[in-house]
């Protein structure tokens, strides 16, 4: 049994899975596994965080006690200060929400105009970010056939995702080694964030989906990540 650790890449709940589908199939080839977790998004079934952080944790736990590393991109990074940590060998955080305190997505935003904006969208549509609204952020993606799959996969999000309150886990963040990358001006914030938390950053100008853009260049930092930390799955 090998003891490369396993990532486990956990999509933005805004948009489809599809979106860590190209960093999973190169990381495979690199030779680690990988678990892609589908997010469930479906509003009155309790609290939506919560329910999407305990989703992380049974990938985590997926082959026992073998560790992974947690992998989130944008919105998802809220989670990584929600799940237990005992599975978790290290976090890599693509362009992503650092919760240092708790909150909602909103409270992250770089820009509250921009919270402002998607509220009153949500309002006009039943309380959710349509899918023509999710369809628009997939325009970065230089693929047209991956573009095409993430538009015929995405959906209606609800706006609690991004108004619920969530808590974090105290520590969490230095309980284990951690990247992130950073691409667009937006989350320079958590970048800094993460730097301060004793993170490993890297900041490269790119799309906010840079991981379907370039999954090899990715995929790449990651393993090297991983090499240069001696982050083992056990």
């Amino acid at each position: 049994m090998t003891n490369r650790p396993r990532f486990v890449l956990v999509h933005s709940p805004l948009v489809p899975s599809v979106t860590m589908a190209p960093l999973a199939e190169v990381l495979e080839q690199l030779g680690f596994e990988t678990v892609v977790p589908e997010l469930d998004s479906t509003p009155g079934h309790g609290d939506l965080n919560r329910r999407q952080a305990a989703q992380v944790e049974r990938a985590l736990r997926y082959h026992g006690r073998r560790k992974a590393v947690v992998v989130t991109h944008s919105g998802a990074g809220l989670l990584s200060g929600l799940i237990d940590p005992a599975g978790a060998a290290a976090h890599v955080m693509l362009d992503a929400i650092f919760p240092h305190r708790p909150g909602s997505r909103f409270d992250f935003f770089d820009d509250p105009a921009t919270a402002a904006e998607w509220e009153s969208l949500a309002r006009r549509h039943r309380g959710r970010l349509p899918a023509s609204f999710v369809h628009k952020l997939g325009n970065g993606i230089t693929s047209s056939a991956l573009r095409a799959a993430f538009e015929a996969l995405a959906r209606d999000v609800p706006i609690e995702l991004y108004s619920a309150r969530a808590p974090i886990r105290p520590g969490w963040s230095v309980a284990m080694p951690g990247l992130y990358l950073q691409w667009t001006e937006p989350y320079r914030h958590d970048a800094q964030r993460a730097r301060d938390a004793g993170f490993d950053v890297v900041h490269r100008p790119a799309s906010h989906l840079e991981l379907i853009n370039d999954p090899a260049g990715v995929a790449s930092q990651l393993a090297d990540f991983v090499q240069l930390r001696q982050i083992r799955a056990r």
